[in-house]
């Protein structure tokens, strides 16, 4: 491979909140330069670079339906000063199912005087500034942290996003050893470096680091090229698959730009939505949301008095109230 690669920072954020303090965490070097946007040779040493493995534990496999309930980072590399953790639990504003917290531990009441996305996610992206990110299964993770970013009018960060599932797969699939199956936990155990706690956040950060170093190890990766030649790396957005909205059909093109207005405008709407049957809803819209192909109106709904979901291609019409 050839050429080179532009790792983009993160966009300013307006009066970021101070870290938390539940959130330790260990200084870069400012003392080093810190470009607008770093380019990556093909030829540039891995051992050259600093990461950031990171995990979120959530209320479900939606990232639509469901919310990011914890939130963990851990950066690692030459220029930072120490281990650099991160880690917050997010209150997601609804309850957290009983089968969901049987699998991470997470409860209502460990979260109900906890931070909302917002704060935690403005922190985070601090945090993670000028790092490749990267995370198991990460498309999972992407999602979750895009769509949260997006419903709070939060910037998407141009980073870089290395996928250690992938890499796993790619590096291990065709040994004769190669693992009964590529979760975290069993890839954990392949390399003997398994752990007493999974499906928290932080641990599963650490592990994911760990996971990355045997993987390069284990490849004989040791070059951005031979990273990138894995298929394992994208950049941020890349990781999902967009909605191209000029093919859209045009009266849902049309009901597309009735919302973002009046997202942009604070204007609440009456909408008719066609559900198991067809109803009116008087609704505030807060953000146009993107998940697997289709997309949702986020809003606050009058009759709820809460916020709920709308696919936009079910909206039959759109007026502002």
């Amino acid at each position: 491979m050839t050429g080179s690669i532009n790792l983009v920072q993160v966009p300013p954020i307006s009066s970021p909140s101070p870290a938390p303090s539940s959130a330790p965490s260990s200084a870069l070097d400012t003392n080093r330069e810190r470009p607008e946007s770093l380019t990556l040779r093909s030829d540039t040493l891995l051992s050259k670079l600093d990461f950031l493995a990171f995990d979120v534990e959530t209320t479900g496999l939606s990232a639509i339906a469901c919310r990011i309930v914890e939130l963990s980072g851990v950066r690692f590399g030459p220029r930072i000063q120490s281990d650099g953790q991160f880690s917050c639990l997010i209150n997601p504003g609804c309850a957290i199912p009983p089968e969901v917290s049987k699998i991470h531990g997470i409860t209502d009441e460990m979260v109900k005087d906890a931070q909302p996305a917002a704060q935690v996610l403005s922190e985070f992206l601090q945090f993670s500034e000028g790092l490749v990110w990267m995370a198991h299964n990460a498309v999972f993770d992407v999602e979750f942290v895009k769509v949260e970013l997006t419903r709070n009018k939060l910037p998407l960060p141009h980073v870089l996003v290395l996928d250690t599932l992938t890499l796993a797969q790619n590096v291990l699939y065709y040994r004769d050893n190669a693992p009964a199956n590529y979760k975290l936990k069993t890839l954990s155990e392949f390399f003997g470096f398994a752990g007493d706690e999974y499906h928290r956040a932080l641990s599963d950060s650490i592990y994911v680091e760990k996971l990355f170093n045997c993987l390069l190890a284990a490849g004989g990766i040791h070059t951005v090229g031979e990273l990138m030649a894995t298929g394992a790396v994208k950049e941020f957005s890349q990781w999902l698959a967009p909605v191209c909205r000029d093919s859209l059909p045009s009266a849902m093109q049309a009901i597309l730009q009735t919302l973002e207005a009046a997202i942009d405008k604070e204007h609440e709407l009456e909408i008719k939505y066609k559900g198991e049957f067809v109803y009116k809803r008087k609704v505030k819209p807060q953000a146009v949301l993107e998940s697997r192909g289709s997309l949702y109106l986020s809003a606050h709904c009058h009759k709820a008095k809460a916020e709920r979901t709308f696919r936009v291609d079910r909206i039959i019409e759109a007026r502002t109230i």
